[in-house]
Parts: C-alpha cells; structure tokens; sequence
C-alpha cells in the first residue's frame, strides 16, 4: 500500500492542533474556579504551544521524504477515516467524517468547546478525550507512512500527548475525590 501521508503532513497537522488545544486549555484557566486549576490549564497551554514550536522547527529542518504532492493532507485524512469507518460499502459519508474529526483533534473553535462544559471534571474530560483523539489520529497518520524517520517523529508525536493524558488522569481523579 502506497503511503497517504509523509512527515512533512504530519507535522503541519500537529502544528495545527496544538495550536487549537493551546486555545482550550486556554479559555479551560480562564473558567478555573482555583488558582491551582488556573495554572494547571495554563500550563497545558504553554505546553502546546510549545510542542506547536517544536513542530515547526521539525518542519523547517526535516528533510522529511515526500511520497506525494501534498495539496489537501486533512481531505486526504478525511478520506482516510472514510474508508477505516466503513465497513463493507457502509459507513459514515466523507461529510460525517470531516464532521466528527472537526469536533475532536481539528476542531476550529476549541474556545468554544471548553465554554461548553460547566464544570471542571467536565472540561477536563473533554480535554482528556481530545488528548485520545489526539493519540489516535497521530497513530492512524503513522499506519500509512513508508518512511522510518517520518514514522519516529510521529512517535515523539504520541509521546508528548501520552504526558498531557497523565496528567490529566490525575486532576479527574483529584476532581472526583473532592465531588465525592
């Protein structure tokens, strides 16, 4: 199977959402009830943003092989999605799939889905979930790569979102150890 994505598409996607779970975690410290929460969520900012830094970085530096003329890699991860959720001939429509990745790891207004949720066990929650999502888009993208260097930085990738779910783990349970 030839490969739908190389490094270079990676990266510029992981720029993106780190930006965008920058802009969460975020609005999450402005709607922190304790300054300890504040800083908790405010640190997850500066941590994506500079992972997003990171990225860049990689992007500027990494001859990262490209297998493809990479015009849209987000339609052909769309695509990508389609066909993994679409088991024999049925499935989500290619709409469907841009409207769920849309609401997880690409979702433009990330503002707007931590204003959604009331309280923090809420938020961090949704924050936890994107993190997941965040894992497994990263890994799906690695599935349909050819090349080892480009398939290393998508490990680095995971890891760095794998220390977000840590941490998040702890302040739920901290969260529902006070509710209870």
């Amino acid at each position: 199977m030839a490969a739908l994505f190389n490094g270079k598409d990676v990266l510029e996607m992981a720029v993106l959402i780190e930006q965008r779970g920058a802009g969460f975690y975020r609005k999450a410290a402005e709607m922190s009830r304790t300054e300890e929460q504040q800083g908790f969520f405010n640190d997850l900012a500066e941590m994506e943003l500079q992972h997003s830094r990171i990225f860049t970085e990689q992007l500027e530096k990494a001859k990262l092989t490209a297998k493809k003329d990479s015009t849209d890699s987000i339609d052909a991860y769309f695509k990508y999605v389609q066909q993994e959720l679409q088991p024999a001939g049925q499935g989500p429509t290619l709409a469907q799939a841009d409207a769920f990745v849309s609401k997880t790891v690409l979702s433009s207004q990330p503002q707007d889905m931590a204003a959604a949720n009331t309280s923090m066990l809420k938020l961090a929650q949704t924050a936890m979930g994107m993190e997941k999502d965040s894992v497994v888009f990263y890994l799906s993208m690695r599935e349909n790569m050819d090349e080892e260097n480009d398939k290393l930085v998508i490990d680095g990738i995971v890891a760095e979102e794998l220390k977000h779910i840590r941490m998040l783990s702890k302040l739920i349970a901290q969260l529902k150890q006070e509710a209870a």
